[in-house]
């Protein structure tokens, strides 16, 4: 049999390949015959092209700007994260009408994970993302995510119907599953993200391939919404141990010594967490794997995509590490400084996603490789 994946596998953002290469890696060991299906959305691609054309030459004239001045770290950036999709294998690259025309040759597609029906992100409804094209396939979703509930796209008839097609229905969050097993009135499972399909040492053999250099000890900075709070606990954290921060983000200003890496891709993502004595963040995929390596942890969740790590931190036991503020994060830090995770419940979710997938082989008429 063959499987196909639909998802954000162009984007370089350092979460969106972290999860395909995850959930390609991990399908790969139960059915060999997996790919990733080369889907190419504009609307996902054009965000990370260092020339980018946009209606607005206003904002063009920057992002160009930015390019030329930024050149060689964006082009090092754009090289690290081809190293990973080397490991990958590919369809050829497909718009959307070849998917419509080409589906055929797969008994099993798989869309997710990541938020591949956010239709902020997609730029509206995208039927490949949403598996809504002919052909004698499974059609299923893992741990896909929409971002957030409060979307008003998620009332219309296309949204409610497309996913009610599906023949199996998996989402990352709580909150997801709940809404949309209301929307359709069919069972929806919660499912982890496919980076915590892959344990400990798989991540560790995965960053071992770059050689980054960091500081013995160091505060990682990452954060995909700018918070002022959160530089501010970052820096705190950085002066009272007197050690660097490490950050993607040349405007960071903060009291302390920075030390800024542009052009880091997923592996040195994962080994900057890795080695990482307190990671500072308000990413959900920071926060995964400060829990796959167990690091110490302080977040301030996204204000419209937070109930992703929410659940995340709720599943791990490490709750308490999120705030709602600066203020917060002293007042709560100052009583419980230690941090203690509390696998449990991770390996209940482990398994029930690990069947999920191997039952959505065994739909399709294959044999799981054990």
């Amino acid at each position: 049999m063959k499987i196909g994946i639909v998802t954000f596998q162009r984007a370089d953002n350092q979460g969106a390949l972290l999860q395909c290469y995850a959930l390609y890696s991990y399908l790969k060991k139960l059915e060999r015959n997996t790919e990733v299906i080369d889907y190419r959305n504009n609307n996902i691609e054009k965000v990370y092209k260092i020339f980018p054309l946009s209606k607005n030459p206003k904002l063009m004239a920057r992002k160009w700007l930015k390019g030329i001045r930024c050149y060689g770290e964006l082009k090092r950036r754009h090289e690290n994260f081809e190293c990973i999709r080397k490991k990958i294998n590919f369809s050829s690259s497909m718009s959307i009408s070849d998917i419509r025309q080409g589906s055929a040759g797969y008994d099993l597609i798989i869309t997710g994970s990541d938020q591949v029906w956010n239709t902020d992100i997609t730029r509206g409804f995208d039927d490949v993302y949403y598996l809504n094209f002919s052909g004698n396939h499974i059609r299923a979703s893992y741990a896909a995510s929409i971002g957030s509930t409060e979307n008003s796209d998620f009332d219309k008839d296309y949204f409610r119907n497309s996913i009610s097609a599906l023949d199996r229905i998996s989402v990352r969050e709580k909150d997801a599953a709940e809404f949309i097993s209301r929307k359709t009135s069919k069972n929806v499972v919660q499912c982890i993200d496919p980076t915590l399909l892959l344990d400990k040492s798989s991540w560790e053999k995965f960053s071992d391939a770059t050689d980054i250099r960091l500081p013995e000890r160091y505060i990682l900075l990452y954060y995909v919404q700018h918070n002022p709070d959160l530089l501010k606990i970052a820096e705190k954290l950085a002066k009272e141990r007197n050690i660097p921060v490490v950050c993607f983000e040349k405007s960071v200003d903060l009291d302390c010594e920075i030390i800024y890496n542009k052009t880091a891709g997923p592996a040195e993502f994962v080994k900057m967490i890795r080695n990482a004595e307190t990671v500072v963040t308000s990413s959900f995929h920071a926060t995964a794997f400060s829990c796959i390596f167990s690091r110490d942890i302080h977040i301030i969740a996204h204000s419209v995509t937070g109930s992703r790590v929410v659940s995340l931190t709720e599943m791990f036991g490490i709750g308490k590490r999120i705030y709602s503020s600066y203020q917060d994060f002293e007042r709560k830090y100052s009583i419980d400084q230690k941090l203690e995770y509390n696998l449990d419940e991770y390996l209940v979710q482990l398994e029930k996603s690990e069947n999920y997938l191997k039952e959505l082989i065994a739909l399709a008429g294959g044999k799981v490789n054990e």
